[in-house]
């Protein structure tokens, strides 16, 4: 009860605060008053009563992010203890390593005799996986992100494509793609998350490019011990004199095999129909196996 009230507390603080300073920008305690069709509040002007509704509105979605992302916090790993992973309002969360390792008796479900599992105000995870795609063999991917601070964090991905003779000819190097840049949380619940990310872009190999990769992810922890996330990237660089661009889209789905082991398969498709000198201006689809370690 006690953690409760707190939380409360601290949610009704964030918000009086944000509406305390969305009513300061609307009634400020000096203002010109006049009839004109332009508003006055202080040293902002409104044309018109939309504006000053927008803008009200835009207040209040920044807000909301404010609050549900300072208030964030994150297990050791996804359904640790509780049958979740995100909790949100725990003043006592960890900012070290100490907290990422559990007894075997907390992982049951929590009782209220048990020691309630530490949160952080930081997750990641590594991963590693083998792909097939048709028409371009089979290559690896291996990534590592995670927020260092509750919304924001790194991200660093390699993918390689194995050398096969239609793609990049017959003394053709293997190609692969480097990408290093951070991600941004959007929103985040258990049950949907959304970031955004943006990426250095660099391909070598076979295929010589560097540029800018932009990109969305949607995570969800339904429920024990499923788990759901969609990326979805365009790569847009300069090759030859010409801005193209390539469309990737990967839909995965895993489970925690073993305390924070996390088993996944997804569905890859790629499009380069607009880039003719990779891939071969071509569309492929494929699949990928491979495993994650929370930490």
């Amino acid at each position: 009860m006690k953690k409760q009230a707190k939380t409360l507390f601290v949610c009704l603080a964030l918000l009086v605060m944000g509406a305390n300073l969305s009513a300061q920008q609307i009634f400020p305690l000096s203002s010109s008053t006049g009839y004109g069709s332009a508003r006055s509040t202080g040293s902002h002007y409104y044309s018109s009563t939309g504006d000053l509704f927008t803008e009200l509105i835009l207040d209040l979605i920044t807000g909301v992010w404010f609050v549900n992302n300072a208030l964030v916090t994150f297990e050791p790993y996804p359904y640790a203890a509780e049958g979740k992973y995100l909790v949100f309002g725990d003043l006592n969360a960890e900012s070290n390593f100490s907290s990422s390792y559990i007894s075997e008796g907390q992982e049951l479900e929590a009782t209220e005799e048990a020691e309630p599992v530490k949160t952080r105000v930081f997750r990641f995870a590594a991963d590693t996986g083998m792909f097939w795609m048709n028409g371009l063999s089979v290559g690896n991917e291996t990534r590592f992100e995670g927020y260092l601070f509750k919304f924001i964090g790194p991200i660093v991905e390699n993918t390689l494509y194995c050398k096969t003779p239609e793609q990049f000819g017959q003394n053709g190097n293997d190609a692969g793609n480097l990408r290093l840049g951070a991600e941004f949380a959007i929103f985040q619940t258990n049950m949907l998350s959304g970031a955004f990310f943006i990426e250095w872009d660099h391909w070598y190999g076979s295929l010589k490019a560097d540029g800018v990769a932009l990109g969305f992810i949607a995570r969800s922890y339904p429920i024990k011990p499923l788990m759901i996330e969609w990326r979805g990237m365009v790569h847009d660089f300069n090759k030859n004199e010409q801005d193209i661009c390539i469309w990737e889209s990967i839909l995965e789905v895993g489970f925690m095999a073993w305390r924070n082991i996390e088993v996944f398969a997804s569905w890859r498709h790629l499009d380069a129909m607009k880039c003719p000198y990779f891939f071969e201006g071509s569309r492929s689809d494929g699949v990928t196996a491979g495993v994650r370690v929370h930490f």
